[in-house]
């Protein structure tokens, strides 16, 4: 049986084609050490398939970045086919997927792809935004879609995102009115919702009870009242956002 070291990667690249082949390909080149990978997957993203630069763009979600590797997916952004632009714009903003992390600066790229005549890739510049901690350039690139963006659908789920972070900051805001032993309970919790039982604080792992009324309590969209439960619902936003 062949070691990793000996497996011929070309021809498990060239699977990727192919969707009867293409799973036992991937498992197979998830499987070799990233020396040997990458060199593969660069060459696969000049492939006439574009499952084939596809799939090597979303094997390189899972590596670090080298100076090849980063050009080659800078110009899959340029990609004929949607599919693989969206592929090339995840692996290249993906914060959680490398295994030292991503130190690339997503601005201008969110800020580029979001002129993309795809409504699909301009979605997933979009959703990201939705969660993600970037700062006033993000927002101000949200308000852009919401306003600017040629799909309905899109300009809908951009306004939504406005309307969900605004509720985040005048939830926020009644947290700041609380007494200072309990807001300061509240700050070990930035970025999360948190409720206040009395003064008891619920963070952390909900139970399924707790997070029905969390759901219950945010679609009555009252920041100021209890929730169903006698909780007070708040944001923890850090006061460097």
């Amino acid at each position: 049986m062949p070691t990793n070291l000996e497996v011929d990667l070309r021809p498990l690249v060239l699977q990727l084609a192919d969707p009867a082949t293409a799973e036992p390909a991937l498992a197979s080149l998830k499987g070799q050490p990233p020396q040997r990978l990458v060199p593969e997957l660069i060459r696969g993203l000049d492939s006439p398939e574009w499952r084939v630069r596809r799939s090597c763009c979303r094997l390189l979600d899972d590596l670090d970045f080298t100076p090849e590797s980063l050009f080659a997916l800078q110009r899959a952004l340029d990609d004929p086919e949607p599919r693989v632009r969206r592929s090339a714009l995840h692996t290249l903003s993906c914060q959680h997927c490398k295994p030292n992390g991503c130190a690339l600066e997503v601005q201008p790229l969110f800020e580029r792809m979001a002129h993309d005549p795809s409504r699909k890739v301009r979605d997933a510049v979009l959703n990201p935004l939705g969660w993600q901690r970037h700062g006033p350039w993000a927002e101000r690139l949200i308000e852009f879609m919401a306003v600017n963006d040629p799909s309905e659908k899109l300009r809908d789920h951009a306004r939504s995102i406005q309307a969900g972070k605004a509720f985040e900051r005048a939830a926020d805001a009644e947290r700041r009115r609380l007494p200072e032993r309990l807001w300061l309970k509240t700050e070990r919790h930035p970025f999360e919702w948190v409720a206040l039982d009395g003064e008891r604080l619920v963070a952390g792992s909900w139970s399924k009870a707790i997070a029905w009324d969390f759901r219950d309590w945010v679609s009555a969209g009252n920041v100021a009242a209890l929730s169903e439960s006698g909780l007070r619902w708040f944001f923890v936003l850090p006061d460097s956002v």
